[in-house]
């Protein structure tokens, strides 16, 4: 096989397409009101001092850096090991389905707060 990166290059990222925080968050909300243990599955922005109490402790620059900010990751040093995808968006949507029925599974508690902890909610810069 060929050697494998280190340092820098060394960070190697897989992935099959692009998706927004918002289109995550609204994932999780469709699969858990499908499941029936939330009312609504509207997604809404929260402002960065709500994010950052709920997530960071109230650092609302680490809020607005992880999740209000833009970054991209390609898979390409993946590829040029060998690596290629084999499920596509179809599963990636499935897998919000997998994920709350892992969390019905281990009877967690569904309030609006708890709720969060499943989807990460678009903020407003």
């Amino acid at each position: 096989g060929k050697d494998l990166p280190f340092g820098r290059e060394g960070i190697i990222f897989s992935g099959n397409g692009r998706h927004t925080w918002k289109e995550l968050a609204q994932g999780v909300a469709d699969a858990a009101h499908a499941a029936g243990k939330i009312k609504t599955k509207e997604v809404k922005p929260v402002s960065l001092e709500e994010g950052a109490k709920v997530y960071t402790g109230g650092d609302q620059l680490l809020v607005e850096l992880g999740f209000s900010s833009n970054s991209r990751t390609k898979s390409a040093i993946g590829r040029n090991l060998g690596w290629e995808p084999k499920r596509g968006e179809e599963a990636w949507r499935e897998g919000f389905s997998e994920e709350v029925r892992a969390a019905i599974a281990k009877d967690l508690e569904w309030s609006s707060s708890k709720i969060r902890d499943l989807a990460v909610t678009n903020f407003k810069a």
